[in-house]
């Protein structure tokens, strides 16, 4: 009986990679999520520090795997789901025009 995600597709993650990815992507959610608003209010700094640790985290793992493809399934878990988890819809949408329109005031 052939399964609708065969195995072979994954085998090039190993357990390791997988705990790495997901610990990581959780961490970048995190402070996207909570850390992000409370810092963008203080400083007003819209992203900055957010895309400074993201970063970070994304040359972190790949010093930790040394292996193609794994920055970018965190970077794509991560921005899935903060766009997912956004409060307003259009914010996570037009968050960039939202930042000229207010830096222009």
């Amino acid at each position: 009986m052939q399964s609708i995600f065969p195995l072979r597709l994954f085998h090039r993650f190993n357990t390791r990679d997988l705990a790495l990815i997901s610990v990581f992507s959780s961490l970048w959610i995190v402070t996207q999520m909570y850390l992000g608003p409370m810092i963008g209010q203080l400083t007003d700094i819209h992203g900055v520090t957010q895309r400074v640790f993201g970063w970070f985290l994304m040359l972190i793992l790949v010093r930790l795997t040394r292996r193609f493809g794994r920055v970018t399934t965190m970077s794509i878990i991560a921005s899935l789901v903060t766009r997912i988890v956004r409060p307003i819809t259009l914010y996570s949408i037009f968050v960039g025009f939202i930042c000229i329109g207010r830096s222009s005031i």
